[in-house]
């Protein structure tokens, strides 16, 4: 058991710097979190997350975005946009290829993207 969505609302909490829902049942996250601008945790890994939402490049201050064991197929195209991320754990996905994008990235230090297909 888990929980088995997120409600669109939760991008009003705006002041919200660490969001932690792993080991759910999550197949979505809703478009409304590109308005957490001053998150810097994100951590969604062990859910059934296919797609991540496009606004997700919206969070300026994200340094540390972990979607790791789900069955995220591709990353948004202007991922590279995130440019204060420091950590990406993506590993155990379904992913086949990163977005060009990925070299503005210029921050990062920390990338895991093993067992992807």
């Amino acid at each position: 058991s888990g929980l088995k969505s997120i409600p669109e609302s939760i991008g009003n909490i705006i002041t919200l710097k660490k969001l932690k829902i792993n080991n759910n049942l999550l197949e979505e996250i809703p478009e409304s979190l590109g308005n957490l601008t001053n998150l810097m945790f994100f951590h969604c890994e062990n859910n059934q997350l296919r797609t991540l939402p496009e606004s997700l490049v919206d969070m300026k201050n994200l340094s540390n975005f972990i979607c790791s064991n789900n069955c995220i197929e591709y990353l948004p195209e202007c991922f590279g946009e995130l440019t204060s991320l420091r950590t990406l754990s993506c590993y155990n996905n379904k992913l086949t290829f990163f977005p060009d994008s990925m070299g503005d990235i210029t921050k990062l230090e920390d990338l895991r993207a093993s067992r992807n297909k």
